[in-house]
């Protein structure tokens, strides 16, 4: 919500809409031939600077638009990686983007409603099927949190602007991690395959113990 107005993105359609009556749909698509012969925006959230960011998965793109839907600029990941959601760093010069086809980081150079792409880094993965699910920053802004399903992992990497080092992959302790994030000194993840949300400490930034469990069938996503 921004100004009184509402901003959504739909998935299956590939549209963006702005208060349930303005709608944009998006054209083109990318290599996959599964799950790329359409767009598919995954992802829509306001910059510091008063446009929106929309990721869409379909066509491998990040692009930018204005409070009234006008495309602003776009960027492309790498073909067939398929972009899913991002996060922006704490001065607001970079954005990093978790692919959901190909398990990766791609970082973005941001200015003024258009980004650059600086570097994509391929997170290694066990399972064939591993999707890149969602991504978080640390309160300092100095560590990305990743999510992994098929793999069913958690990974935190160490950021320094266009760098990013993996130091860290924890269990998710359930089949499906789609959405976690953090509040104050505990990880919360939401694993939707096996119905549960699991609860871990968290100390310099890194993800410690398991702390608590409860069931909740087909967990999808947490909020503050």
């Amino acid at each position: 919500m921004e100004g009184g107005n509402v901003y959504i993105v739909n998935y299956l359609s590939g549209n963006i809409v702005k208060n349930g009556d303005e709608k944009l749909t998006r054209i083109g698509k990318s290599i996959n031939p599964v799950r790329q012969t359409e767009p598919h925006t995954h992802f829509v959230d306001k910059t510091s600077d008063g446009y929106f960011a929309v990721c869409d998965l379909g066509t491998d793109t990040l692009a930018f638009y204005d409070k009234d839907l006008s495309l602003i600029s776009e960027e492309r990941v790498p073909s067939g990686y398929g972009i899913r959601h991002i996060v922006f760093s704490k001065d607001g010069k970079y954005v990093y983007a978790v692919n959901e086809l190909v398990p990766s980081i791609s970082v973005f150079n941001y200015d003024n409603g258009a980004a650059k792409l600086l570097n994509t880094v391929k997170i290694e993965c066990k399972n064939q099927k591993a999707s890149g699910a969602a991504i978080r920053l640390s309160k300092d802004g100095k560590f990305l949190y990743v999510s992994l399903r098929e793999e069913n992992v958690l990974c935190v990497f160490s950021i320094d602007k266009e760098n990013v080092l993996l130091v860290q992959t924890i269990d998710c302790c359930g089949d499906g991690p789609r959405d976690f994030d953090i509040y104050e000194n505990h990880l919360i993840i939401c694993n939707e395959k096996s119905g549960n949300i699991v609860v871990y400490d968290m100390k310099n930034n890194l993800i410690g113990r398991k702390n608590s469990e409860i069931e909740l069938k087909q967990v999808l996503c947490i909020i503050k």
